[in-house]
Parts: C-alpha cells; structure tokens; sequence
C-alpha cells in the first residue's frame, strides 16, 4: 500500500486494545489505517498491569503502553479538578520534549483533554478521530453518581477538542450533523471498517429462523436495551415466527443477565473467540440497543456475514447503504412488525450484500478514505 510523503506521527488512543468488543476493534482500524499511509508511527495507549498486547496492530508501530496506577479517588479528583480524562498527560508532554512530530491524531476526544493545548503549541498538524458524539455516549452509560462529574468534563473536552483539531473525522452522518450543529469545526466523514485485510468468506446455508444478537453484554448500553427487548419485542417476533430460535453471544454478560437468557429460551454463548462460527449457525441477525451515540460496531459481524439484519434506528447509524437491502429498521412496536415483515420477505443476495459491505467497510476502503480526507 502506497505511503504518504515521510512524516512523523504520534497517535494517542483512548481505548484498550487487548480483548473483544467495539471499542478496541475500532481503535485498531483507526491505528492500522494510519499506519499504512504513514511509516513513522508511535501509539500511546493504556494497558492494564500485567497486560500482554496489544493485539492485532500492524507490525512498524511503536508502541508505548501506559499503565495508570492512580487510585479511583485520584482519577475522580483528576477529572474534576483538572478536567483531565485520561493518564497521558506527563509522558505526552514528555515525549513532545524530545521529539518533533509533524502529525499527532487524538483517536477518541477524551484522550485529548487539555494536552491537545500542548500538541496545538508544538506545531504538529492535529486530527481527532470522534469514536461517536461523546456527551450522547457518556450521558447513556456512565452509572448516575458518577454522571454529574463525568459528563461535564466529557462536554467540555469533546468542544475543546472539535475546535483544537485541524480536522475531525466523525464515523456517521447523524455525528456529523451532531458535531456541526453543536461546536462547528472542521468535520469530515470518515466512517467505520475493518481493521485487517478482508478475507474470503464462505456463503451461509441455515435456513432455520435463527435469530443472532452479538457484543459485549457488560456495557451499560447493550444491558439496558437488551432486557426491556426481551419483554417488549421478543414476544411479537415469537408470534410471528412461532419456530423462531434466538441466540445471544457475547462477553461479561452478568449472572442476571444469562438467568433472563435461560428464561425466555435462548441459547447464551459466552466469549466465543470466532465471532464468524457462531453467527454460522444463524439466519438473521438482530441489534436491539437503542442507546449510546456514534456507530454500533457489533452490526458489521452480521453484515459481514450476509446475514439479513433487524437493528434498532439508533444502532441503524452508520449502515444506511444497506436499509431497505438487507438492513430493517425499527424504533417502536409498530415499525418492529413492519421491519420483521421485510426482513422474512426480503430476497436477500449474500454476495451482493458482501460487496456492499467491502466496499464500504474494507480495511482497503477505509485507508483509501483516510488517504483522501489527509490530502483534502
């Protein structure tokens, strides 16, 4: 792949990258997509004592991993006190004194609070990469007692950061339109995609009605999504498909959780390690959280797999292309039956569907986007 003139980049990263789960599969495309337009490049990321990784990064980076041994009370202090989010504010400054970078590139706004002023008055060139609007997604899944703190300090970091940055690049058209409306700044579309090279995929055969839910069933968003659509929607796609079968995978799914699972007849998978071998087993795939800003990673392992798709209109974001193809949209009871009915009478073509999702969602197709944005 065709590299840029040489620069020297530094990318700051918020998200762990070790593991399963959206976050850490979005930092790594957002990193190996720098990566390969760009050779000189050096990660700061945060690990976890005694962490091993990070995982699935191209080989080339240099990689500075940062622990952050401060107690809880001291990182709640650091956030109000300091408006500081993140553990990378000394070792940051300490590497901008002893090199000059001409690009440096916040990969999520939070890891920017107050050092982007240090990256601003080095000179270098500065793009955040917005994993979604940040005030929308802390407000959602930061528990109530730690909201009052939390979210004014995300606020003011994430409009700090939007008019800091030389360019922000945002993953939907609805964050787009959030950013523009809210802070102004220089916004861009780059959206989502794999973090690797694309590999051949073998067409699936199930013609049972087996529903797939997939991710990680700790988060706050999916938990308070999850249980009220097992109440709510699932009773209306059992009686309209009577023989329906749901199967639920995904990690840190509480004991709560699992028990509710068991009760409404669903199979749990817990932390499978190949994501593609169990949704080989389903027809559909379905995506009830309706809550959480920018774009729902865990809807590209149905897409992927040319699965037919029954997603709430929240996490719809990011995946217009496919509505109407393969993707079915709903956001209350009605428009549920209406979406389950397209989606058992859609002639969905598996092939089709996999080359729309390549050419959106491609590793390749997200370098060449990044490529273009960088020269604009």
């Amino acid at each position: 792949m065709e590299k840029q003139e040489p620069m020297k980049v530094l990318i700051v990263t918020y998200n762990y990258l070790t593991g399963y789960g959206g976050g850490a599969f979005g930092a790594r495309a957002y990193i190996n997509a720098f990566s390969a337009l760009y050779e000189d490049v050096t990660l700061l990321y945060p690990v976890r004592e005694g962490e091993t990784g990070p995982d699935g990064l191209r080989e080339g980076i240099r990689k500075v991993g940062i622990t952050d041994p401060a107690s809880r009370p001291a990182k709640l202090a650091r956030i109000f006190l300091k408006d500081i989010l993140h553990r990378f504010e000394k070792p940051f400054r300490e590497l901008l004194a002893r090199e000059h970078f001409d690009l440096i590139v916040f990969q999520n706004s939070k890891c920017s609070s107050r050092i982007i002023r240090d990256a601003r008055a080095s000179g270098a060139r500065i793009v955040v990469v917005h994993d979604n609007f940040e005030q929308e997604y802390t407000r959602d899944n930061t528990p109530f007692l730690l909201r009052p703190i939390l979210l004014p300090a995300t606020v003011r970091t994430e409009r700090e950061a939007v008019r800091t940055a030389d360019l922000n690049l945002v993953l939907t058209p609805d964050d787009a339109r959030l950013f523009e409306s809210k802070y102004g700044g220089n916004i861009a579309l780059w959206g989502t995609f794999e973090y690797g090279p694309s590999q051949p995929r073998a067409s699936a055969a199930v013609r049972e009605p087996v529903f797939a839910i997939t991710g990680n069933l700790g988060a706050r968003q999916t938990v308070s999504s999850l249980l009220p659509w097992l109440s709510d929607y699932y009773p209306i796609l059992k009686e309209m498909v009577p023989d329906a079968r749901l199967l639920v995978a995904g990690k840190e799914a509480s004991t709560a959780l699992q028990q509710r699972l068991s009760e409404v007849g669903a199979e749990f998978v817990d932390t499978p390690s190949d994501m593609s071998a169990v949704l080989a087993r389903a027809r559909y795939y379905l995506c009830p959280v309706n809550c959480g800003g920018g774009v729902k990673l865990r809807v590209m392992d149905g897409l992927r797999e040319g699965l037919p798709a029954l997603v709430h209109r929240v996490s719809a974001r990011g995946y217009e292309a496919f509505e109407g193809l393969s993707l079915f949209v709903y956001d209350d009871p009605a428009s549920f039956r209406k979406a389950l009915s397209g989606l058992l009478s859609c002639d969905s073509n598996p092939a089709r569907c996999r080359e729309l999702y390549d050419r959106l969602f491609s590793f390749e197709a997200g370098v060449e986007r990044l490529r273009k944005l960088m020269q604009a």
